[in-house]
């Protein structure tokens, strides 16, 4: 039974951290999952991840279906423009209250004492417990 929880746990975090790593998904940035600080600086790495692959692909590969230099320029500046543009959208539509979410260091444990020391009265506190 142990061993088992321990398997899934694993392969959820590391399922986590995949979708993380590809798709920048959004609510992964939660204390409980990824973290405000390892979701911005993996979100920071793919967009620099891309230029630099960008850089050995023009200097590197030598295929028949190669990419030119300027269409190649064309796709990354248009692709990290969307992107920054999307997250500006982003943030100017989200609460600003969540705004601390992306650059926050607060740990799983961190997240629970706070959330189970601001439900108020014992009575309450009873309740998130059972």
């Amino acid at each position: 039974d142990g061993l088992v929880r321990f398997s899934i746990s694993v392969i959820e975090r590391f399922g986590v951290k995949v979708m993380v790593d590809f798709t920048l998904m959004i609510q992964l940035r939660h204390p409980c999952e990824v973290g405000g600080i390892p979701f911005l600086l993996s979100a920071l790495f793919s967009l620099i991840g891309s230029f630099v692959v960008a850089f050995f692909y023009s200097t590197q590969y030598e295929g028949d279906a190669k990419l030119g230099d300027d269409a190649l320029k064309t796709i990354l500046a248009s692709l990290s423009a969307l992107w920054v543009i999307s997250v500006i959208a982003f943030f100017s539509v989200m609460k600003k209250d969540y705004i601390r979410t992306f650059y926050s260091i607060e740990t799983t444990s961190d997240f629970n004492k706070n959330w189970f020391l601001s439900q108020g009265e014992d009575q309450d506190e009873e309740k998130s417990v059972a």
